[in-house]
């Protein structure tokens, strides 16, 4: 990620902060829905240019009248004006999708825009609109939420763990049982979607052309060095790294993107794994709220008769599952 960008997502923190949207998951959510928003006028844009060439999926996002709820129609506006339309209109408009767009509608169903300072609102809506997410590539998206997700790291560490297991322990849990594409993949108690984007990242890797090799801590961590891989494994010989690629190879994408399902109780932590696999590049994960725990917690009798070949979790201590998965790890938190 480069600095202008990262540039832009600090001074997006330190806004809202700033504006007294200071608790690490409503931060996230909120911008969430606000960067949702912006990624569905950029792909209004994209069909509408292939309706002109006459190629692809044409159908519009916003049609007719509802043009107005597109985020290039009211970015424009400020005030109260602004964050009342996006609060009163926007929102219930975007929830009101359920036939239509029904992975939309279930991401903002219960929205609540909890950016109450207007002149805040506006300052955050021209920082995102500054930024061209179709012109980036999925390994810069996602870095981009990776960078956001570290302020979770502000909450107090029982809270931390609920959401967060370490990379260290993720990477270690997927290589061991090495996903591939046309495998189903699990996660119960999905948080933030972090073993869920652990287990694509390896399958990208492992169908990319030159996949590089990366830092555990990311290689921001290597800007703030002022060092190369080599440099810091000199260093620090027992560095940990990762492999990353773009994943040009994949046979069939849908078929990736059709094995992964997770499961998550909070309202909030399912719509912020969503939002992070879609800028990984998994625009059509099976993400739903329901507790795992319980066949009364909103789970369908397809759910709970669905096979997985691959199961990654962080349960709740004292947690037993028993099922029909093929294979089985979990970490403790």
């Amino acid at each position: 990620m480069n600095p202008e960008l990262r540039s832009k997502l600090d001074r997006i923190t330190n806004v809202l902060f700033a504006g007294g949207v200071n608790n690490p998951v409503t931060y996230i959510e909120q911008l969430s829905f606000l960067i949702f928003l912006k990624l569905l006028d950029e792909e209004e844009s994209r069909r509408e240019l292939h309706g002109r060439l006459a190629a692809g999926n044409t159908r519009a996002l916003f049609p007719g009248q509802s043009a107005r709820y597109r985020w290039s129609e009211w970015r424009f506006k400020s005030g109260l004006d602004l964050r009342d339309f996006i609060r009163d209109e926007v929102f219930p408009y975007m929830a009101s999708l359920v036939r239509e767009e029904p992975q939309v509608a279930i991401y903002f169903q219960d929205a609540r825009l909890e950016v109450e300072d207007a002149n805040v609102l506006k300052e955050v809506v021209d920082e995102i609109d500054s930024i061209s997410f179709m012109k980036l590539g999925t390994d810069v998206k996602g870095d981009i939420y990776e960078y956001l997700l570290q302020y979770l790291a502000t909450q107090e560490g029982a809270l931390l763990g609920q959401f967060r297991t370490p990379r260290q322990i993720r990477l270690m849990m997927v290589e061991m049982l090495d996903p591939d594409v046309g495998d189903s993949m699990f996660d119960p108690a999905a948080g933030t979607g972090g073993f869920l984007i652990d287990a694509v990242e390896h399958i990208l890797a492992k169908y990319s052309e030159k996949p590089r090799e990366v830092p555990i801590y990311g290689e921001e961590w290597l800007e703030k060095r002022g060092q190369t891989l080599a440099e810091a494994k000199k260093q620090i010989p027992n560095l940990q790294t990762y492999p990353k690629g773009a994943g040009e190879k994949i046979p069939d994408w849908k078929l990736l993107e059709n094995g992964i399902y997770g499961i998550e109780v909070s309202r909030q932590m399912m719509r912020i794994s969503m939002m992070n696999l879609v800028l990984h590049g998994i625009r059509n994960a099976n993400i739903k709220r329901a507790n795992a725990l319980s066949e009364l917690g909103g789970l369908t009798d397809e759910d709970l008769k669905r096979r997985y070949k691959v199961i990654l979790s962080n349960p709740p201590d004292r947690v037993h599952f028993s099922g029909p998965a093929h294979e089985l790890v979990l970490g403790h938190g």
